[in-house]
């Protein structure tokens, strides 16, 4: 009976809309530009408030019960507004004309849907292939830099550390983005990713935009779409090139370096006050520089004064640096190319895309290489069903024979001489107890910087594997089915290979010889040493997913409902082989549980055996949930939930349910009738969310753990616990707050997106303290890891684009401006000496993340030139009360070590044929602390600075300084740290820095008959990318961005082509 109600309601509703049919009005909405249609426009009447809709897949839109004449406008983000009147019913055909923004900029890709930009209300941003290639780099992380509202990348990292997307959510645990790659998490390093096949990235911010990614979306989330083929779009081929070379860096000598003159000096007044009394008596084996080893020579008679006065004067006028500059650095040369080859028809499509990378430095001491394939199909075989296999395969080699140039190098060494033999310096050992040892029956113990290049090597091999499959199926009745699989398979196998005259090798056969009956012993014999790790990580994702999209009356509803389980594995092993033959492949069984006597330090160690394993699985169980309702293409409500499970949360986590969820509400008041015609502003909207997202710490479980080894007293096996057991051990939680609005001008002459959010970390992973009675001892105190910090985090987001014609010229600017501070609410276990020792984020209680303290200073003592301190009110040269007993209190706080302000201005000038942009990017609000003379270090590892020729030498001088004077040889401990971080060397860290110049050519349009025939299209670009800092606002000139190493930015100049056929 119901079946034949429903089967004559069918039949009135299709007999009703044919007769009401010759009345309709049947509309198509193209692109004015490639004639394509335009899906989910919104079509609304000027005259007749009930006539509200949108266009569908076809961009066709179909509307009944019109009085005409009628007016209509068409409104798309991408595209610009228009109105057309229509006089009486038929079928039609309206083009829209592109505005500045790309279409798929329109797209919201959450990695679960994909939806229009106007039917959100969470903050996203986005980049499209074209920004991406706007910097070409190897690296994605590069091409970031500067370019998306909130993100961070701090210089001071790499890869995808370096990544934060608005600032700290947690505080001992991972903060780092996920990244999700077409669809699934993504468990390799984002740097290994290929840009050219990347079509493009979403960037989501707060929670409405992030919560369905439940415990893992605390830090923001990246979502990243390959490049796919389309149907029906024929057979494209198109061809890059980009070659890079890449200058020398700046050195930054003086951070560790004195002049050969001045060190000379420093060395003698050392020996001449007793320093090296030690030595004069027996000089041992710890190392001291030639200069020390010829006054010991004279002082024994072994050379005359005058000899030694010469050599020494002769060492005055050797410079280290020039050797430096030599060996070490010089223009590198990148080489990147690219293919893809796409084909599509109505039922089948294909795009392969292959890319080879290729980089050297000078002197061929470093070397990269990877090849990167991605393959991926789009199946419809009927109206109902399309499925999509995809491939990847990343395979790269790095080769790195690089030292640490600033490792222990005295600034008179001589690396190699004028004919450019390798020459031995001082490292280790010093020279007398080197002589001494040529006739011990050992092996050469010199050492070779060069050398020492040429006979190591660090080889990475990087294996990414990458297989998936989507399907989609429509069911009917705004139903779609969507089942997805993916797999995952990243493997690294990194190799040390200290060849058997590396001094490494060399050193590790020396110091385990021991004397047994006047007869010398090899424990380690002599031959290579070769170290290998290998580790492999494999991640399974099965989802199922059920879409539900509908538009009844006014209203338009999308609702989707999913499941998805997911398994990551991380097996490793490393090992160490001694007295390795490359030819024989053979090696020397080793005894590595006998301690022997090292040679000539005297302590016992057994021989490292290097061996270690590590075995971890996650699973994760997870349910989810996403709606949203749309009235009248203005009036937006969006809802998320997910639960997940996983065994790496305690059970009474996992048996409760999960508060990961959110709400957002939408208001696009451009839409409205009430507002004038002619108001400047074409689009507006408001929005507004809030909800939970999570963070998991991987390196905790809810066991107990333990730390074994072998009891030095017993030799048996021990252990010591680690942390108790805790089933209440639970994802930290994510609160977040947004407002946001996005407006834009008639033609998108000005575009706007401002959003203010608040985060509020809660059950964060911290440090508490313990009675020592429970036996748990970590960190070398009694502390217990688990769910104890708080952390809130506020900020600000905001994009200004603008468009400006001057006659032939267009001016396009992007402003990116972030503000955004943390303050830590709830957190122990942060001692005040670990404040001073990194920049880093060290949590404090009240404080931001990477608070920047110092000792207070109260200036030079004007009578011996000592430093002096504020301490308990009072001015203090009681150094050691100072360092054993200082409390937060003692310490000056100045701010952030990281910059509240922070942004980018992008220019971009199109004049016909040419394309000229330039990107700048500034942090204000942020500080740093200056290095200087440690004259501790400088006389143990001979580590200087510049701040030596400013030091105090006499009364007055502490008028014009805050350099100390040389210590007494007794004292030159007591007080060296604690100027190293006082507060007169913190600065502010305020930057302008000019990233890129850029100049494209579109060679198309310069009118060549031959060019426009030959190719689809053509262009030709030339870049200079890390130009240099326009202003920095310290004292010292010091680059921020690179003040805790001794080499700034490299400037690289690229040019590249790309052509389609």
């Amino acid at each position: 009976m119901n079946r034949w109600i429903a089967f004559i309601l069918i039949m009135v509703s299709y007999i009703n809309s044919f007769a009401q049919g010759s009345d309709a009005l049947h509309i198509q909405l193209l692109s004015k530009a490639d004639q394509k249609p335009i899906a989910g426009a919104s079509v609304n009447s000027l005259t007749e408030s009930t006539i509200v809709t949108k266009t569908d897949r076809d961009g066709k839109s179909h509307i009944n019960k019109i009085t005409y004449p009628v007016s209509l406008r068409f409104s798309h983000l991408s595209y610009a507004s228009k109105t057309v009147q229509f006089d009486r019913p038929g079928e039609y055909t309206v083009e829209l004309e592109s505005n500045v923004q790309e279409l798929e900029e329109a797209v919201v890709q959450t990695g679960y849907q994909a939806i229009p930009k106007e039917r959100a209300t969470g903050s996203f941003s986005f980049l499209t292939n074209r920004d991406l290639n706007r910097r070409p780099s190897e690296g994605l992380v590069d091409r970031l830099e500067g370019t998306v509202s909130g993100l961070t990348i701090d210089s001071r990292l790499s890869g995808r550390n370096a990544l934060m997307l608005r600032g700290y959510a947690t505080i001992k645990s991972d903060n780092t983005p996920l990244i999700i790659l077409d669809g699934a998490p993504f468990e390799g390093d984002i740097t290994a990713l290929d840009p050219n096949a990347l079509e493009s990235i979403t960037f989501l911010k707060d929670a409405a935009a992030s919560s369905i990614w439940g415990a893992r979306a605390g830090n923001g989330v990246l979502v990243i779409t390959s490049k796919s083929a389309k149907l029906n779009e024929g057979t494209k081929v198109n061809l890059s090139l980009n070659n890079t070379w890449e200058a020398a860096p700046e050195r930054y000598y003086s951070k560790f370096l004195l002049n050969s003159s001045d060190f000379i000096g420093y060395e003698q007044y050392l020996y001449d006050n007793g320093y090296y009394n030690a030595q004069k008596a027996n000089a041992g084996y710890r190392k001291f520089t030639p200069v020390v080893e010829l006054l010991l020579k004279r002082d024994k008679g072994l050379l005359s004064a005058e000899d030694v006065s010469n050599q020494i004067a002769g060492l005055a006028q050797q410079d280290v640096r020039k050797d430096l500059d030599r060996y070490y650095f010089g223009t590198g040369y990148k080489q990147q190319y690219n293919a893809q080859i796409s084909n599509g028809n109505a039922k089948a499509a294909n795009l392969l895309s292959l890319t080879w990378n290729k980089a050297n430095t000078s002197a061929d001491r470093q070397k990269d290489s990877r090849i990167l394939l991605q393959f991926n199909s789009t199946f419809k075989p009927a109206e109902w069903l399309d499925f999509n296999p995809t491939l990847s395969w990343n395979l790269g080699n790095q080769n790195n024979r690089l030292l640490n140039y600033a490792d222990y190098i005295y600034p008179y060494a001589k690396l190699a001489d004028e004919n450019g033999n390798y020459l031995p310096v001082i490292h280790d050992y010093n020279g007398i107890f080197l002589d001494a040892q040529k006739q011990s029956g050992r092996l050469d113990w010199g050492y070779s910087p060069l050398d020492e290049m040429d006979k190591r090597l660090f080889a990475n091999e990087h294996n990414e594997f990458i297989a998936g499959f989507n399907s989609n199926i429509r069911l009917g009745y705004g139903l779609t089915a969507q089942l997805l699989y993916n797999y995952q398979n990243i493997s690294d196998l990194q190799t040390f290979n200290y060849d058997r005259d590396s001094y490494y090798a060399r050193n590790m056969v020396n110091s385990f010889a021991y004397e047994n009956n006047s007869q010398l012993l090899f424990p380690i014999r002599e031959g290579a040493i070769l170290d290998k790790s290998r580790s492999k990580t494999q991640a399974h994702l099965g989802r199922t997913q059920l879409n539900y999209s509908a538009t009844i009356g006014l209203s338009n509803i999308n609702l989707l409902l999913g499941a998805e389980v997911k398994q990551t594995t991380l097996v490793g092993d490393k090992s160490t082989v001694y007295g390795f033959d490359p030819e024989t492949l053979t090696y020397q069984d080793m005894d590595f549980s006998t301690r022997f006597t090292r040679f000539p330090a005297g302590s016992k160690s057994s021989i490292p055996s290097g061996i270690g394993f590590t075995d971890r699985i996650d699973r994760f169980v997870s349910y989810y949930f996403n709606g949203s309702y749309l009235y009248r293409q203005r009036y937006l409500l969006s809802f998320s939930a997910r639960k997940d499970a996983s065994n790496l949360f305690g059970v009474n986590t996992n048996q409760r349910a999960v508060p990961l969820w959110s709400s957002g509400l939408a208001w696009t008041a451009s839409e409205e009738h009430f507002l004038p015609k002619d108001l400047i502003v074409d689009y507006l909207k408001l929005r507004t969310t809030f909800g939970y997202s999570g963070n998991v710490n991987k390196s905790l479980t809810r066991y107990s753990t333990a730390r074994y080894s072998t009891s030095l007293l017993t030799g048996l096996p021990s252990a010591q616990i680690q942390t108790p057991p805790n089933e209440d051990l639970r994802w930290e939680k994510v609160s977040t707050v947004n407002i946001g609005l996005d407006l834009a001008t008639k033609n998108r002459a000005v575009s706007v997106s401002f959003d203010y959010y608040q985060k509020k970390g809660r059950d964060l992973i911290g440090e508490s303290a313990l009675d020592p009675t429970t036996g748990f001892f970590v960190g070398q105190r009694f502390s217990f890891t688990g769910n104890t910090a708080s952390l809130n985090t506020e900020g600000i987001d905001l994009r200004i684009d603008g468009r400006k014609n001057f006659g032939a010229v267009e001016w396009m600017p992007s402003l990116l401006f972030n503000w955004n501070r943390n303050k830590v609410m709830k957190f122990s276990g942060t001692a005040p000496s670990s404040l001073l020792a990194s920049s880093f984020a060290v949590p404090v209680e009240g404080k931001p993340m990477s608070p920047l303290y110092s000792v207070p200073w109260a200036g030079l003592d004007p009578v011996d030139g000592s430093p002096r301190f504020w301490y308990k009110g009072e001015i203090s040269k009681d150094y050691t009360a100072i360092r054993s007993k200082m409390t937060f209190d003692d310490l000056q706080y100045h701010g952030s070590a990281l910059p509240l302000y922070t942004g980018s201005l992008i220019n971009r000038l199109k004049y016909k044929s040419f394309d000229l942009s330039f990107s700048m990017l500034y942090a204000f609000g942020g500080y740093l602390r200056r290095p200087t003379i440690n004259y501790s270090t400088l006389a143990t590892n001979w580590f200087g600075h510049e701040d030596y020729t400013k030091r105090w030498i006499k009364p007055g001088d502490e008028l014009a300084t805050d350099v100390p004077a040389i210590p007494k040889v007794a004292d030159l401990d007591k007080w060296s740290i604690l100027n190293s971080y006082s507060s007169v060397l913190v600065e502010k860290a305020d930057y302008i820095f000019l990233k890129d110049v850029r100049l494209g050519i579109d060679l198309r349009t310069l009118n060549s008959t031959w060019l426009n025939r030959s190719f689809k299209n053509a262009s030709f670009f030339v870049l200079v990318n890390n130009v240099g800092q326009l202003w920095v606002a310290n004292s010292a000139k010091i680059d921020p961005m690179t003040n805790e190493s001794y080499l700034g930015r490299p400037r690289l100049w690229s040019i590249g082509i790309n052509v389609g056929l």
